[in-house]
């Protein structure tokens, strides 16, 4: 969601924070492949499923037309 904006771990727990924040108000996460092996990633989904909020790997792009991996 918002990875790469922060510059210590201080920031990087704040950025989650919010990710997680905005998780909650969701009907479902959508995870592209090729992103799911990143340390916020695999911590969104794990926070999704926590939450009872169904986790949906994606290899389409809906929005830009873009098949991603295999």
């Amino acid at each position: 969601m918002f990875h790469g904006i922060y510059c210590n771990d201080a920031q990087y727990q704040r950025v989650i924070l919010n990710c997680f924040s905005l998780i909650k108000d969701c009907d479902e996460l959508w995870v592209f492949d090729g992103h799911g092996e990143s340390q916020g990633v695999c911590a969104e989904s794990a926070f999704a499923e926590m939450m009872g909020i169904p986790v949906k790997i994606m290899n389409y792009c809906p929005l830009s037309g873009q098949y991603k991996g295999g």
